[in-house]
Order: structure tokens, then sequence, then C-alpha cells
């Protein structure tokens, strides 16, 4: 026996259709998110995101369902894949060597971390190369929007170290690695 839609669900809907990018339309014990404008780098990011910090949600097409519990979790994260800041980058047009060595350096370093989280001394190597890769400026030939999805990536890689599961740093290492993979 199929239900007929109700005046409710009817309104509910047209809620949906309205939300503005990243705003939440509450539907009772869930909340829904409309990701229709977002650049998809940035659906990956806060895909990647929610998955760091045990956030279960529901991503269909560009909308996101998640319980209405974890909704200041899930907004406090929309300002971090939309609004972090980020130390200015400048694209002088010049590709530096250096700069794309330490992207190499990182890369190799997101890669052992992936088979291997607990290992000090590839946790140090890690966050040696994530210190250096922090402070260059956009490399040449990188859009913006993939450069910060990188610096995101790996700073809160960084801050997984001090605590996460392993199992978790590893599976955010593999994803950081193959977003590199295409530059080095």
């Amino acid at each position: 026996m199929t239900e007929e839609p109700t005046a409710a669900d009817d309104a509910e809907t047209e809620d949906r259709d309205d939300a503005d990018v990243g705003e939440s339309v509450d539907t009772g014990d869930t909340v829904v998110y409309d990701l229709s404008e977002w650049e998809p780098d940035q659906v990956d990011t806060l895909e990647w995101a929610l998955g760091r910090d045990g956030v279960p949600g529901v991503l269909r097409g560009r909308e996101l369902t998640v319980r209405f519990e974890h909704e200041a979790r899930v907004d406090h994260l929309f300002d971090d894949v939309t609004g972090v800041e980020l130390a200015p980058v400048v694209d002088d047009g010049d590709a530096d060597i250096g700069e794309m060595e330490s992207l190499g350096e990182l890369f190799v370093a997101a890669d052992r971390l992936a088979h291997d989280a607990e290992g000090q001394v590839i946790r140090a190597q890690f966050e040696e190369a994530a210190t250096v890769v922090d402070g260059l400026p956009l490399p040449y030939g990188f859009e913006a929007t993939v450069w910060e999805r990188i610096r995101i990536m790996t700073a809160w890689l960084v801050d997984e170290l001090d605590g996460a599961a392993p199992e978790l740093v590893e599976e955010h290492a593999r994803a950081l690695r193959d977003v590199l993979r295409q530059f080095v």
C-alpha cells in the first residue's frame, strides 16, 4: 500500500528547492543541505571531512542529508570547506623546481603514511613535508581550488596524527596521495 503525498510533503520539497548553497532544511529528524552550486572539489573535500570526523550522511546528487543532531558539526565543516582562511596564494607564472620537489616529497610521505600510520619516523616525515608545502605559493599550472584542497587535506591529516585511529589516518593519507598523484 502506498501513501499519497501530503501538503506537508509538498512544502518540504518546496523548502528544499528554495535552499541556498549549503543552507539546511530541517525535515524532522534529518537536515538536508543543498550543494547544487558547489564546485566538485568542494563536495569531495566535504565528503572527506565528514568521513574524517565520523559524521554519517547521505549524498545523493547535490543534496547532503544528515541527522539533526549532527547539524552543528556539519555547519562547522561547511565553514572549513568554504571559508577556510589560507595564506594568500600568488601565481607568479614561474614553476619553481623546489616547489615541485616539495610536492613530490609530500606524495611519498602520504604514500608511506597510507601503509603505516603508526610509524613514528613516517609520521615525522609527513609532518615535515606538510610544513614545507603549507608555506608554498600556488604552483604554476594549478587551479586555486585544487591547491586549496591539497592544503586543507594536508592540514587536516596533520591534525589527525594526534589521536585519530590509524585506519582513518591511512585512509585519508591514501586520499591525499591519490590527489597528488596527478601532479608528481
